[in-house]
């Protein structure tokens, strides 16, 4: 399931496209009904609060996919699969983190082994770089250090390539050379990557089953 993407001035992007924090943002919609002013600085405090989860769900399950009562579907998967739960925000956002800390870890496996490349840093972009508890899990899952921002990278390519066509820029890497000038990203490394090897059987053999959703 990779694919190239072309890119401007016919740059190819090696591809893989995986599940982000749709899952959190599904359950933060079920809990504002009950707390209209939960934020996202809210969810992330407590699950860093709440320490490690020690459950998983298999983020990238078609049933995760679809807009729901995710909360409710996250236990379910989590009962099927004999884990222990708790219906509390603090717990499942932590699940969900963990899970895309996984997640990313068996993606960085299957891209060296299909590329035949070491990888050895990671950087986090967009929206998702402003969640430091997600970085500093993937940091724990990956064992490799993390460079985290710049937030509006979308917007900053759309400038990029504008400045080129006006001529303002001569070249993509001079673009680059000025988003590395403007910005300084936040530096991860890992603090935990025990507990991560420590489980992966397990979240292995969870994330491995064949799973019946009752929506009803």
């Amino acid at each position: 399931s990779f694919s190239n993407e072309g890119g401007y001035n016919r740059t190819v992007l090696f591809l893989k496209n995986i599940t982000g924090l749709w899952s959190l943002q599904e359950c933060k919609r079920i809990w504002e009904s009950e707390s209209p002013d939960i934020s996202y600085s809210d969810l992330t405090y407590e699950a860093e609060s709440f320490g490690n989860a020690g459950a998983w769900i298999d983020i990238n399950h078609n049933e995760f996919f679809q807009s729901c009562d995710m909360p409710s579907k996250i236990i379910r998967f989590l009962s099927a699969t004999g884990q222990k739960y708790d219906c509390s925000t603090a717990f499942i956002t932590r699940v969900i983190l963990e899970s895309l800390a996984y997640s990313y870890r068996s993606i960085i496996r299957q891209i060296e082994l299909t590329t035949g490349e070491n990888i050895n840093k990671l950087y986090i972009v967009g929206g998702g770089s402003k969640n430091k508890t997600l970085i500093q899990l993937v940091s724990d899952a990956t064992g490799l250090p993390v460079y985290s921002g710049p937030v509006e990278s979308t917007v900053l390519g759309n400038v990029g390539v504008q400045a080129l066509g006006d001529g303002k820029v001569t070249c993509l890497e001079d673009w680059h050379k000025i988003i590395s000038d403007s910005f300084s990203p936040a530096y991860y490394e890992p603090r935990n990557p025990g507990y991560f090897e420590q489980n992966e059987s397990t979240y292995l053999s969870v994330t491995g089953r064949k799973i019946e959703f009752n929506n009803h």
